[in-house]
């Protein structure tokens, strides 16, 4: 709901702004589609439902940006995802967004305040730092979760845990 929020206020500063929401419709999905009917924002976004893979990180390549203003969050891979596609990744630094993303995206101190989370995202691109966050995102992915490096953490982990 905070990302719906926040696109009606991006879309005050920007009317050309498309949102696309991935994920199961479950029990809450009709809290949002209420909201995004009383906001008027029916024509500005599209639900996809459950996505295959490859089909959800085909729309995360076609992405610019990617919200998840969690109040919590466990490991947070579908942020590391949305980095790696080449997203600026706005999101609340809680749990897992800490380390998955940090400070290669652009942290958010207060995920209520909309309207100064929209203008975030446009000075974002007034000032030139989208190449930036991308390529150093993109590093940072490469950097810490390679595949190879992830199998040798868990070999050495698994390594640790025999000797106990």
């Amino acid at each position: 709901d905070k990302a719906v929020y926040v696109f009606s206020e991006l879309l005050k500063l920007d009317p050309e702004y498309r949102m696309v929401i991935i994920g199961p419709i479950g029990s809450q999905s009709e809290y949002l589609f209420k909201i995004i009917s009383q906001l008027g924002l029916k024509n500005k976004i599209t639900i996809t439902g459950a996505l295959p893979e490859k089909n959800k990180i085909n729309w995360l390549k076609k992405s610019s940006i990617y919200l998840q203003l969690s109040h919590y969050e466990g490991f947070g891979i579908s942020a590391i995802e949305a980095l790696a596609s080449g997203n600026i990744v706005i999101h609340s630094n809680k749990g897992g967004l800490a380390e998955g993303v940090g400070s290669f995206g652009i942290v958010i101190n207060d995920p209520n305040e909309y309207s100064k989370i929209a203008l975030t995202i446009i000075e974002s691109y007034k000032l030139g730092t989208k190449e930036e966050k991308i390529r150093e995102g993109l590093q940072h992915v490469k950097n810490n979760f390679d595949f190879n490096r992830r199998l040798n953490d868990f070999r050495d982990l698994f390594k640790d845990l025999l000797k106990l």
